[in-house]
């Protein structure tokens, strides 16, 4: 699952390495089992095309960092948006590891701050 982000309005600002971005989401599964999630945010320029080497990654929460237990755990990333940038991808990809996948996502969001 996906969802582009326009960030054009913020051209000005990012142009100038004045805006930050915070990724998080809380990300789990089920008891001992090993599927798992992840989300990536992407960098893209006005053309849609990535700027390689930006894409920044949260997960994937594994049964071990669960304790084997059922539940959610918070992650996130932050950083300075590159110069250049109108768009914004971020990309909600799960992996099964047997049977059907209980990966569980909540509460993705991304936030862009202005200094």
């Amino acid at each position: 699952m996906s969802q582009i982000i326009n960030a054009s309005e913020y051209a000005y600002d990012i142009d100038r390495n004045h805006t930050f971005y915070n990724l998080s989401a809380w990300i789990g599964g089920f008891a001992n089992q090993d599927d798992a999630a992840s989300i990536t945010l992407s960098f893209l320029n006005s053309n849609s095309t990535e700027i390689n080497g930006t894409a920044v990654t949260i997960g994937p929460v594994y049964a071990s960092d669960r304790g084997s237990v059922t539940k959610l755990l918070f992650r996130q990333a932050s950083g300075l948006v590159p110069p250049n940038i109108r768009y914004l991808n971020v990309l909600l990809t799960t992996i099964r590891s047997f049977g059907s996948c209980d990966a569980y996502v909540d509460n993705i969001e991304v936030i862009l701050n202005h200094i």
